[in-house]
């Protein structure tokens, strides 16, 4: 409510203020579902609190937002490259194998 309360109550200061929290949390919470699963009661709250429709454009706008936001502060530090699923056991490498 402290980032609400500092950025105000019209539709695109809410939704800064959603991709504010957004970064904030992305330095406590390493997990992107985490982070989601934190922000959706968040948002959930504030559109119940000021009278927004549940199913309106604008509660649609602040749930995607947060999702495409977490997703950008989503850094991967394997340098690009995808993410291994397992390493191989029955042999001396270091290849990686999904």
């Amino acid at each position: 409510m402290l980032v609400l309360s500092s950025v105000g109550t019209k539709v695109s200061r809410i939704y800064l203020g959603v991709i504010i929290t957004g970064l904030i949390l992305a330095f406590f919470v390493p997990s992107a579902t985490a982070r989601i699963a934190c922000l959706a009661p968040i948002i959930i709250g504030i559109v119940e609190n000021l009278g927004i429709e549940r199913k309106s454009r604008v509660a649609a706008l602040l749930m995607v937002g947060a999702v495409q936001a977490d997703t950008f502060w989503n850094h991967d530090s394997n340098g690009g490259r995808p993410k291994p699923c397992g390493r191989r056991i029955y042999a001396n490498t270091d290849e990686y194998i999904c």
